[in-house]
C-alpha cells in the first residue's frame, strides 16, 4: 500500500518522539494500527503482535532531518501492511 505523508502529518508530527513523527502519524491514518519508527525500522502492531519493516535509507536521512530541523516535504512510500 502506498503511504503519503501529507502536510498536515507533518504539522501533526513530533520532532524525536517514535509514535508520533510524521511517518507514524501517516501510517496510523492509513491503517489505525500502533506505530513505532526507530533505527530504521517500522514497527507496527497486528492481531498477533508486532510487526517489523526496514525502512529505505532515504527514509532515515528524511526522519533524521525532520528531527534534527522540524523540516520535512511531503512524501510518499511503499509499504506492506495489511489494513
Amino acid at each position: 500500500m502506498t503511504i503519503n505523508v501529507t502536510q498536515e502529518h507533518i504539522q501533526q508530527g513530533k520532532r524525536f518522539d517514535r509514535r508520533h513523527c510524521p511517518v507514524a502519524v501517516a501510517i496510523r491514518d492509513v491503517t489505525d494500527r500502533d506505530v513505532m519508527i526507530y533505527m530504521g525500522w517500522i514497527h507496527f502492531q497486528l492481531s498477533i503482535g508486532w510487526h517489523s519493516h526496514q525502512t529505505h535509507p532515504d527514509m532515515v536521512e528524511i526522519i533524521y532531518h525532520y528531527d534534527v530541523t522540524g523540516e520535512m516535504k511531503p512524501f510518499a512510500f511503499d509499504l506492506e501492511i495489511e489494513k
